[in-house]
């Protein structure tokens, strides 16, 4: 896998000791958006998210995944009831991994454990 020329490739570099690089999965996002507004302002912006990890030697996964940014600050308390409705109509739960978490769990791996939860 070739390596960019800035700071993060440099920084792999060094810590891969310029042995090859592996991809562990690939993850291809297709992202719709929908802004809310009220009264000329935009508030929030809503994306949903269709990803498909990618590993080698497997069936894909997909993960649809919907995105709630406040915008406007303090307008997710305006947007309570949107939100709610969003939840129960679509069976929403909150995220419980970012997707990369995903993508490695897809791949059959294990996310590492934060450095703050690692026995010394």
């Amino acid at each position: 896998m070739a390596l960019s020329e800035g700071p993060v490739g440099s920084r792999l570099r060094v810590l891969s000791r310029g042995a090859a690089l592996q991809p562990l999965f690939t993850l291809v996002t297709r992202r719709a958006m929908w802004i809310v507004r009220a009264d000329d302002a935009v508030l929030a912006e809503i994306a949903l998210d269709d990803t498909t990890a990618e590993v080698a030697g497997a069936a894909p996964s997909t993960l649809r995944r919907v995105e709630i940014e406040e915008v406007q600050p303090g307008s997710l308390v305006t947007l309570h009831s949107l939100v709610r409705a969003l939840v129960s109509a679509c069976a929403l739960t909150p995220a419980d991994s970012a997707k990369f978490e995903w993508g490695l769990r897809a791949a059959g791996l294990q996310p590492a454990p934060p450095t703050w939860a690692r026995s010394h």
